[in-house]
């Protein structure tokens, strides 16, 4: 069990004590049904994909925002394991916090490493790996000689609360819009074609992790914000595919809860994961066809500069090009 929760004592006096009162607020708002920012219990905040550039993808729930790139290249397989790609998650963050409270410097600060991506690593190789999001078995090329390494680096931009449900989002984003080199393999010899149209990875599904906090009665509380975090009693990430399928169930920190609260955890994850595929879907369809658009584009510009501006046919039947004029 990962134990993130945020000490007290690693904070300044005057943080410390403010930042107490806001989960202390947040603790009498949840107990009488309502939220501080108003929002309902299963309700997130305004979430957002977007494609800054290719394999990349940037995820803003409420003020809380990451993003992730991929990148992919073709190397030796280990030896243990030569039919299988390589699949690595790297979270990083540059320390700003919304809340003033600075819980996410001083973590870092004093243990030189946050627990808390440690925990998010976690649960993205158990949903894309494991899970069989992206099979490291179809990132093979040539047995034992060649295979694809995929890299994924999130960077946490701002951390307002639920940061590893935006991160998870925007590894899993990243990996849907990523495109990698296309390869020919000859003999045990494989070959990569830059001049080629760029694939896309084989993804067998989409899977969205959601975080829910317990709280009092054992209502459910989704999208918490760092405050409600520490106010609940227990945190709870269900990752369910763009089908319904429920991928991964933990009970990340907190107190141990019942059966029925888990059902009612994966109830709300199964109504919100299929919004969230197809926003991620319109997002990547979007940025593909606004590429490919610019790529159209760069090549009519092209064909101004070599003075190329369509075909005809002479007079032996042959195609010829036909010259810009001055």
């Amino acid at each position: 069990m990962f134990h993130v929760r945020h000490n007290a004592q690693q904070l300044p006096a005057d943080q410390a004590a403010l930042f107490a009162k806001e989960v202390g607020f947040a603790k009498e708002a949840l107990s009488a049904g309502c939220r501080a920012d108003s929002r309902q219990f299963h309700q997130l905040r305004e979430v957002e994909f977007e494609h800054p550039f290719p394999n990349a993808c940037m995820v803003s729930l409420g003020n809380t925002k990451a993003i992730a790139t991929v990148r992919c290249e073709l190397v030796e397989p280990l030896a243990f394991q030569p039919r299988a790609g390589i699949v690595e998650f790297f979270v990083r963050s540059i320390l700003v916090d919304v809340g003033g409270t600075g819980v996410a410097a001083s973590r870092q600060a004093v243990t030189g490493r946050d627990p808390q991506h440690v925990a998010i690593v976690r649960v993205l190789e158990t949903i894309v790996k494991q899970g069989k999001l992206l099979d490291p078995e179809s990132l093979c090329v040539v047995i034992g000689a060649s295979v694809w390494s995929v890299r994924v680096d999130v960077t946490i931009l701002c951390d307002d609360g639920n940061v590893m449900d935006a991160v998870a989002w925007a590894a899993i984003g990243a990996l849907h819009v990523a495109r990698r080199l296309e390869v020919s393999v000859s003999g045990e010899r494989a070959r990569l074609h830059p001049e080629r149209d760029p694939v896309p990875l084989s993804l067998h599904h989409l899977a969205f992790p959601i975080t829910a906090v317990v709280v009092a009665d054992n209502d459910v509380v989704l999208d918490p914000t760092t405050a409600e975090r520490e106010a609940g009693s227990a945190t709870v990430v269900v990752a369910v595919s763009d089908v319904g399928q429920v991928c991964y169930v933990r009970n990340m920190d907190g107190a141990a809860i019942r059966y029925t609260v888990v059902e009612r955890c994966i109830a709300a994850a199964k109504l919100l994961a299929p919004q969230l595929a197809q926003m991620l879907k319109t997002s990547t369809d979007a940025f593909h066809a606004a590429r490919k658009s610019a790529i159209n584009a760069q090549f009519k510009w092209a064909q101004t500069r070599t003075g190329v501006k369509s075909t005809v046919s002479n007079d032996s039947g042959t195609v010829a090009k036909k010259p810009r004029t001055e």
